[in-house]
């Protein structure tokens, strides 16, 4: 049945394919700053900064997707 705590769970996964949809539209856009020698160093570190968010938000859509895929071979197994 589904509960609150399942449908938040949704909402942020898709936030967190949203959000790595856009960040991955721009990564050569990012890797092109930072190798540019001229690029301040605040904008290199908020570049990063975004990149390792975005690291943490692929782990979390990993993890959420493992947990899907978790629950369909559990109920699969309990149908055979």
């Amino acid at each position: 049945m589904p509960t609150f705590g399942l449908f938040f769970t949704a909402i942020l996964f898709v936030l967190a394919l949203l959000w790595l949809k856009g960040m991955y539209n721009r990564w050569r856009e990012d890797w092109g700053e930072l190798r540019n020698p001229e690029t301040d160093i605040i904008p290199r570190l908020v570049i990063i900064g975004m990149w390792l968010l975005t690291a943490l938000i692929a782990f979390y859509a990993i993890s959420v997707l493992l947990m899907i895929a978790i629950g369909i071979a559990t109920g699969l197994r309990s149908i055979l």
